[in-house]
């Protein structure tokens, strides 16, 4: 998705990364907000020194241990590796040769072959964890910044090692920010549900805090809108608000020579399908699936509700959460629809 500019958020992740690592950060918002461009934006405008470890689970099989590991770290072809060390402890051989070749960006912590089987085996004194906190310790001697992002996070829910492996995780981070100040660790989901269940499953009262990257308001939104060449902008408005990555469908359904009135129309149509197929075979095969349905009504007048006005029948709101129908905002404590789109198919349906 193309970046747009958001001083205010770009403002606020420099002045959180430029400080002491003291707590955890949850960067969210709604699906197609903007937080991957964000972030990659605030990285590239990052100063010399800087260390960044930015590692995306977006399409990654972990449904094993194994394949965590895999997702953190790159092999090393095993000749190369032979050339620049010859130290009986492979381990420490393997910190020294991280420290050389870490770029201000990387998106894997890279090692030898050897070493990635190594950190295969659950052993304690062989720990994944261990081994990312020597490393992080050896970047501040050498007075580098090192900053950890995970996006996309909740896709290591079912991974296990001796127990859930998230929670093993947070543990680390805990340590690396409140406890021994070593490196900013963000972590990026749309999966708000998940930030929920991990803060308090975690213990992360007091050693985590939230960043909301939300959709453009009206007027940021209009500015795009003038730089894409959109012509109906209240009309857009009405339907697409500040949705990123709506406006972005929009201009490569406009490049195609469609009116911007059919575009909107066919949007809207493929929005109302999208939850009559939900409806066609998930909710119909409920016992009470109607009452699902009428759920959503609460919305067809109110875009936005807190959720102490649907406390009463939380078990629908979050089914629609976990659909990508409704966004629960977890420091707001409100309820609305993941997008203009959705509101307007949900009047309709």
């Amino acid at each position: 998705m193309p970046f747009f500019n958001r001083e205010k958020e770009v403002a606020g992740l420099k002045s959180i990364l430029s400080g002491e690592p003291n707590v955890i950060w949850f960067v969210y918002g709604p699906i197609n907000s903007g937080k991957t461009a964000l972030i990659t934006k605030v990285l590239e405008e990052l100063p010399d020194g800087y260390c960044v470890f930015y590692i995306n689970f977006r399409g990654v099989e972990t449904r094993r241990y194994e394949d965590f590991v895999r997702a953190l770290f790159q092999p090393r072809d095993e000749s190369f590796w032979e050339k620049l060390v010859k130290k009986a402890d492979i381990i420490e051989a393997a910190l020294d040769y991280g420290e050389k070749i870490i770029k201000k960006i990387n998106h894997h912590f890279e090692v030898p072959t050897r070493v990635l089987k190594l950190l295969f085996q659950r052993e304690p004194e062989r720990d994944v964890f261990k081994y990312l906190e020597v490393l992080m310790k050896r970047l501040n001697d050498k007075g580098k910044k090192p900053v950890l992002i995970f996006d996309e996070l909740q896709m290591l829910r079912e991974v296990k090692k001796n127990g859930n492996v998230l929670y093993d995780l947070f543990n680390f981070l805990i340590r690396i920010t409140k406890e021994i100040h070593l490196c900013h660790c963000l972590c990026a989901t749309s999966d708000c549900l998940f930030i929920e269940d991990i803060y308090s499953n975690a213990r992360l009262g007091g050693r985590a805090n939230y960043f909301l990257v939300d959709d453009l308001s009206k007027e940021e939104a209009f500015k795009v809108y003038e730089g894409f060449g959109f012509r109906e902008k209240d009309l857009i408005w009405e339907y697409i608000g500040g949705k990123l990555g709506d406006m972005v469908l929009f201009l490569e359904e406009k490049k195609l020579g469609f009116s911007e009135k059919e575009i909107l129309k066919k949007m809207v149509k493929s929005t109302l399908n999208k939850l009559d197929w939900i409806r066609l075979t998930k909710i119909k095969k409920l016992e009470d699936g109607e009452s699902y349905l009428k759920f959503l009504k609460k919305f067809k007048n109110k875009e936005k509700m807190d959720k102490r006005e649907v406390e009463e029948e939380f078990d629908k709101l979050i089914y629609w959460v976990k659909e990508n129908v409704l966004f629960y905002n977890p420091l707001e404590g409100t309820v609305k629809t993941q997008s203009r789109l959705i509101f307007h198919a949900i009047k309709e349906l």
